[in-house]
């Protein structure tokens, strides 16, 4: 098997039709199904002619767009590994891809190439191709008198296909390995769970989403902007892409959506949206009421998934009700939804977690603990396998995961999220997980942000105001997380959070802010001596 043949399958039935929209100086280009495929075939013959064989490694340091694409195509269809590194923390996971992988070609901008000459792990890479022009590195453009591919190579369901890496806010990325099988497995689920249709308009800022949406038969705009750095993206060019290319489906991080919906507030409804995926970090309430009115005819929908294992679980907006908000506000945790079908969702008791251990003890509903998933979906291991206290393990039989998260299915089968499972804090005989204080601060007018953490030997809840430098009300905020019987709240202009994604909290640098002393407000709220329950979903 090989991925690359649902994609092809697709663009034999859809050969005209257009794969790749996107906005060049103010002019529209657009690439049908049969041009990209066209593309990565003759791409996939300039690769091998050069050198390359099944099973090398090849790092890709491209934008994402018509070309990334392309090229992710050819690689596939070589039976290459796709190694993508992006310009987050690139140094250690360079290390990471140099010393755990057979690396033998480089594929990068003119500016990457340039860089390239500065290291030695890449400069020592034998091949090099280059999207533009570059001593000692082929161009991309040679690939236009190559023949074209006639067959993908035949792989192993088990064989590396891509790596991609974790965002890191938990310890050191992480170089997640997707097969062949695995991103079959994505397709399917993805093509049921997120109800992909050929012919349909979407705008992703999620890039893996955008290879499934391909092998759907889905048109997909190209963002503007650097996906790398999805907090930084202009939404103004965002919202203008929606209505110049009637976008009908758009799939973005909590961050982005925020500032997408937030926009169209400013402007005018995005009439053309008929659903939106909204994942890659929690997921808050508010933002479901923020797209309803955005996008009035549009379902809303958040995704549960991470780099290791997309997607777990799926919910539709009108689904989080007026009694699963109270339990919101109330310390429960943020509701995901029901794992989706094809993959088993388990909850691993906490605490006494041990690193490498592949048989979990595990809990009935309404009992906290760690979330481990199975499925076809998962990935077998991480290039390198780097120790970053156990968390986001793969178990010896390399399908199921523990993911690092903290949640609990509830009477009804649902997931409800409750923090990463290292950052939890301890409360007397147990331990609060800090996306129970968070989320039930969410819908407070002036929180902004908000953070919960051990620092000082004293459970802290940070607060990041919507008015830079106001004065909040500090012991009705701490009232209204009683539960996690906060010792200090403090105000701060900035709660840090990772650079990928925008959402999701950083809690070392947050502690070497506290500890620099770069607080404006502090408040000591009176705890009383009995520790109080931490509240549960309701069935």
């Amino acid at each position: 098997m090989n991925a690359i043949e649902r994609f092809d399958e697709i663009a034999a039935r859809q050969g005209a039709a257009a794969a790749v929209v996107w906005d060049e100086r103010h002019r529209r280009r657009t690439l049908s199904f049969a041009g990209l495929g066209d593309w990565s075939r003759r791409l996939a013959t300039l690769f091998t002619r050069s050198g390359l064989a099944r099973g090398d490694a090849v790092i890709v340091v491209l934008p994402f767009g018509a070309t990334f694409l392309a090229v992710t195509g050819a690689l596939l269809r070589c039976g290459l590994t796709a190694v993508f590194l992006d310009p987050v923390r690139w140094r250690e996971k360079l290390d990471v891809a140099s010393s755990a992988s057979r690396v033998r070609g480089f594929v990068g901008t003119t500016t990457a190439c340039a860089l390239r000459w500065l290291v030695p792990e890449l400069r020592s890479i034998p091949h090099a191709f280059v999207d533009g022009r570059w001593p000692g590195a082929r161009s991309l453009a040679e690939a236009a008198s190559a023949p074209p591919q006639r067959q993908p190579a035949a792989c192993d369901a088990g064989a590396a296909a891509l790596v991609s890496f974790t965002s890191g806010t938990s310890g050191t990325p992480k170089a997640a390995v997707r097969t062949h099988g695995v991103l079959v497995a994505m397709q399917t689920m993805l093509e049921r769970e997120v109800e992909l249709r050929a012919g349909e308009v979407h705008l992703s800022m999620l890039p893996f989403a955008v290879l499934a949406e391909l092998g759907a038969g889905a048109t997909c705009v190209i963002p503007d902007g650097n996906l790398g750095r999805l907090a930084r993206l202009d939404v103004a060019r965002l919202a203008a892409q929606i209505r110049t290319h009637g976008v009908e489906v758009v799939v973005a991080s909590p961050t982005v959506a925020e500032r997408l919906a937030a926009q169209a507030a400013g402007t005018a409804p995005f009439d053309s949206v008929r659903r939106v995926y909204i994942g890659g970090a929690p997921v808050l309430p508010r933002l479901l009421d923020l797209w309803h009115r955005a996008a009035p005819a549009a379902r809303i929908v958040i995704v549960y998934g991470m780099t290791e294992a997309e997607p777990i679980a799926t919910l539709a907006g009108h689904e989080y009700g007026d009694g699963e908000r109270r339990a919101t506000r109330a310390g429960a945790g943020l509701l995901v939804g029901h794992p989706v079908k094809g993959a088993e969702v388990r909850i691993a008791a906490l605490p006494n977690r041990s690193p490498g251990s592949a048989n979990p003890e595990f809990v009935a509903a309404g009992v906290e603990g760690e979330i481990v998933v199975g499925g076809p979906q998962v990935s077998p291991g991480y290039l390198g396998r780097p120790d970053v206290e156990g968390a986001g393990e793969v178990t010896g039989d390399g399908r199921r995961l523990r993911t690092g998260d903290a949640g609990y299915l509830d009477a009804r089968g649902r997931l409800w999220l409750t923090g990463r499972c290292r950052d939890g804090v301890a409360l007397g005989t147990t331990t609060v997980h800090p996306l129970r204080v968070e989320a039930a601060l969410a819908d407070d007018p002036a929180v902004a942000r908000a953070a919960f953490l051990l620092w000082d030997h004293e459970r802290v809840v940070a607060i990041q105001p919507y008015e830079r430098g106001a004065q909040l009300p500090m012991e009705r905020i701490a009232a209204c997380v009683a539960f996690a019987a906060p010792e200090r709240v403090v105000v701060v202009d900035r709660i840090p959070v990772d650079a990928r994604h925008g959402a999701k909290v950083d809690y070392r640098r947050l502690a070497a802010d506290l500890a620099a002393g770069r607080v404006r407000q502090w408040h000591r709220p009176a705890v009383g001596n009995a520790l109080p329950e931490l509240p549960r979903a309701s069935a």
